[in-house]
């Protein structure tokens, strides 16, 4: 990890994330846990939160330990920041929200649970290459 995961436009609705396929992400279905390919995962999932996976979704903080996650892929900002499951402030930009972790953004210490909100173009990053294409 440490990069931003490619992507793929193969039509314009959808975008794909280069070898998600390779990737196994564990995922809590009816109280069991289970691991799937990164690339079957969907809003309203339960996803483990480990340094094994690409953050290919944008999700909600359900249960955070000690966790950090490099987020300069989308601000710039270079040092490591503190997720946690408390709201904290109420800020419009997702970006800064300290319950949320969002596709593009890295790990870096700690383990925690999360629920996914949004996928492929649906995600900020996605609405930020979209933008980019339109511009």
């Amino acid at each position: 990890m440490g990069k931003i995961y490619g992507f793929n436009v193969y039509d314009r609705n959808h975008l794909q994330i280069e070898d998600s396929a390779f990737f196994l992400a564990t995922v809590r279905v009816e109280g069991a846990d289970t691991q799937i390919p990164t690339k079957h995962i969907v809003p309203g999932d339960i996803v483990k939160i480990d340094d094994k996976i690409p953050f290919q979704f944008d999700l909600r903080l359900l249960e955070a330990n000690d966790m950090k996650v490099q987020t300069a892929s989308l601000t710039g900002e270079p040092e490591p920041k503190s997720r946690n499951v408390d709201v904290g402030k109420k800020d419009a930009n997702s970006i800064r929200q300290d319950n949320v972790i969002l596709s593009g953004m890295e790990l870096v210490s700690g383990t925690g649970w999360g629920q996914v909100y949004a996928t492929g173009t649906q995600t900020q990053l996605g609405f930020l290459y979209s933008m980019s294409e339109s511009a």
